[in-house]
């Protein structure tokens, strides 16, 4: 078993992480990434405001990392788990983002969301209803700049998805 020091800083272990599963050390990548995780989210040195501004990352990296070295696994159950959370902190952080103000970050971050793919996943329908969010939030923002035209674009896009949430689901 491999022992690193609790003081190691959270973006390390997500990278341990990945050296791990390359490795085919599948227990040990999973304990690292959740790692990641646990240390970012609760370091009691920082405040809840500064770990949103310089964690937010890190959560929404290694969140899904955990989910495909769990899918890779056959731990579909749980892989299907981490890919929801790692939606919805795509979705929740484009959000802090644009009420801090930080626009572009929130652009960028909702369309990363947006572009999750859906296949293989046991419930679709919840994965297309965030990136309906996601893409809402995204026109929300560009309207409120005074950007009309993607806005347009996005509710083309918008309809696309929803039309396909309609058509494919029972």
């Amino acid at each position: 078993m491999l022992k690193v020091a609790p003081s190691v800083p959270p973006p390390a272990w997500g990278n341990l992480g990945n050296v791990l599963k390359n490795q085919g050390k599948v227990e040990e990548a999973e304990r690292a990434y959740r790692n990641a995780l646990h240390y970012r989210m609760m370091s009691g040195f920082e405040t809840l405001p500064s770990i949103c501004r310089r964690g937010r990352q890190e959560v929404v990296r290694c969140t899904p990392r955990r989910g495909l070295l769990l899918q890779e696994n056959n731990q579909l159950s749980e892989a299907l788990h981490y890919y929801k959370l790692a939606i919805a902190a795509y979705l929740n952080t484009g959000i802090i983002l644009m009420n801090q103000g930080h626009l572009d970050e929130a652009k960028r971050t909702f369309l990363t969301c947006a572009d999750i793919p859906d296949e293989n996943l046991k419930d679709p329908h919840a994965h297309r209803s965030s990136v309906t969010s996601c893409l809402y939030n995204l026109g929300k923002l560009l309207h409120e700049q005074g950007h009309q035209e993607p806005c347009l674009m996005l509710e083309l896009l918008l309809f696309e998805v929803m039309k396909s949430s309609i058509i494919h689901d029972p």
